[in-house]
């Protein structure tokens, strides 16, 4: 019974991938409003994926995906190690942890890795930012359906108070 603990302790932190953490800003769109979403840049997996699964997750909230509208919907995507920490430093409110690390374990399958996800829609004719969602997990290859899930969670983030 000793043994349990110790090795129940142990397998449950070699799971790599985490919850998505998600932080929003600004107001919502207005329903049913026309959206312009980037177009991925050439060769850029992560992001066809992304822009196609946000397309029809915006679509099935009653928005319309067109190559002309008032909106336009800008997402970037970074990956890196997840043992590396990223701050930013401040003259006046000094360093702050914008990403924390994350620490390895014994029985990590892979050497894991952070994904940050932005997306922002903006307004074409001002150029003012409207709405923004932050995600960010852990994992190890990231998937497609990875990227289906971050824009699901990134259209009722967009569409949602």
């Amino acid at each position: 019974m000793a043994m349990v603990l110790p090795v129940s302790l142990a397998l449950s932190a070699c799971a790599v991938n985490s919850e998505i953490a998600v932080a929003t800003s600004g107001t919502t769109l207005p329903g049913g409003s026309a959206l312009v979403i980037a177009e991925p840049a050439k060769g850029a997996a992560l992001e066809a994926g992304f822009a196609a699964s946000l397309a029809e997750g915006l679509s099935g909230k009653g928005f319309t995906v067109t190559q002309d509208g008032p909106y336009l919907v800008q997402y970037g995507i970074a990956v890196r190690d997840a043992s590396v920490a990223l701050l930013r430093a401040d003259e006046v409110a000094g360093v702050e942890v914008v990403s924390p690390a994350r620490r390895s374990y014994l029985l990590d399958q892979c050497k894991a890795q952070h994904l940050r996800l932005q997306v922002a829609a903006i307004e074409q004719l001002t150029g003012k930012p409207v709405r923004k969602a932050t995600l960010a997990m852990n994992g190890c290859d990231f998937s497609a359906e990875d990227m289906a899930q971050l824009a699901s969670v990134a259209a009722d983030r967009l569409s949602a108070n």
